[in-house]
């Protein structure tokens, strides 16, 4: 993938074909039952913590938790603890059976911990989490970092094209029930929309605003429209004036809406027709909503810190750096 201060990375909003996809969920527990925790001995430096599921909170035992060289093994609760650790060791790993293996970051100092990490079982599934968070389906370059926001965006709305021409009412009444609607499920309800404004004028380059606009002519290549990934200060671009965009009177599909929005709060195209973030779509879909897999996955997109690698790993900076504008066409 090549980037730029204006990068398209693949311009098939236009192209419509169908399908549905679906998951379920199973139970799973580890082949053998480690014993209840014994308290620690006084006097040392001690690290005590709990493993739970990412989302679902459980206490996962028998994972292997690993601090410099140093290891525990989680009893039934999935509590360790960790002796003669030193004060400034930062990187703690866990690994086992049924958990995608972690590493994350420990404050200074850290005494009582707890670290989440993702069982892998139904609902969740790595390769789809691959496709809608990291890039999977059209990177050139390898897998991306997770890029979750980490403030909520404010919107503004223009009420002009990029020509001068009033916007119908109707038609920014639509857009922006469809914004506020799917923001809190693309953020595992973390950052629901707050503040969306209309007007004639624009607060492009203004951190923390996200701008919606309307090109003034019909866009070359009939891609529906394209967005600025993974950042509070943006664009999102609807091109109503491209006929195959159009839904049962609607100039501008609510799915395609929703797709830009996910595109604002870090997700990528996928292969899973019938899922907003899928590349491809149906006119059966114009009022598409994100799909109860995309909904799930969001989840644990939102509980990891922007810089999160593959399968799972936080940075050292926690955050992620500036990556320059990265603008996902459709």
């Amino acid at each position: 993938m090549r980037r730029s201060p204006w990068i398209p990375v693949v311009a098939l909003g236009g192209l419509l074909v169908g399908g549905m996809a679906a998951c379920d969920s199973s139970p799973s527990a580890p082949t053998t039952q480690p014993p209840v925790l014994n308290a620690p001995p006084p006097g040392d430096f001690v690290l005590n913590g709990r493993v739970v599921g990412t989302v679902t909170g459980e206490p996962i035992a028998g994972a292997t938790v690993t601090v410099g060289s140093d290891t525990f093994v989680t009893d039934l609760n999935g509590a360790f603890f960790l002796t003669n650790v030193s004060a400034d060791t930062r990187e703690i790993s866990i690994s086992g059976e049924g958990v995608l293996p972690r590493v994350s970051r420990l404050s200074p100092g850290d005494r009582d911990v707890t670290v989440d990490v993702i069982q892998d079982r139904p609902p969740f599934e790595l390769g789809f989490f691959r496709e809608l968070g990291r890039n999977a389906l059209e990177s050139t370059t390898g897998l991306e970092p997770l890029r979750p926001i980490v403030t909520t965006p404010r919107i503004y709305i223009r009420t002009v094209d990029e020509a001068g021409q009033l916007m119908d009412p109707a038609l920014l009444d639509l857009v922006e029930a469809a914004l506020a609607e799917a923001a809190p499920l693309w953020s595992g309800n973390r950052h629901p929309l707050e503040v969306i404004e209309r007007g004639p004028n624009t607060r492009l380059g203004q951190s923390g605003w996200v701008t919606v606009i309307f090109p003034g002519e019909v866009v070359t290549g009939g891609g529906c429209g394209k967005a600025t990934l993974g950042s509070t200060t943006g664009r999102m671009e609807l091109n109503y004036l491209n006929s195959g965009c159009a839904c049962s009177g609607n100039v501008v599909a609510p799915r395609t809406v929703r797709h830009e929005l996910g595109h604002v709060y870090g997700f990528w195209h996928t292969t899973a027709r019938g899922g907003v973030m899928s590349r491809s779509w149906t006119t059966r879909q114009c009022n598409g909503r994100p799909s109860m897999r995309e909904i799930e996955h969001a989840k644990y997109m939102y509980s990891r810190t922007p810089g999160n690698v593959d399968p799972d790993s936080d940075t050292a900076g926690r955050v992620l750096g500036e990556p320059g504008e990265i603008v996902v066409e459709d």
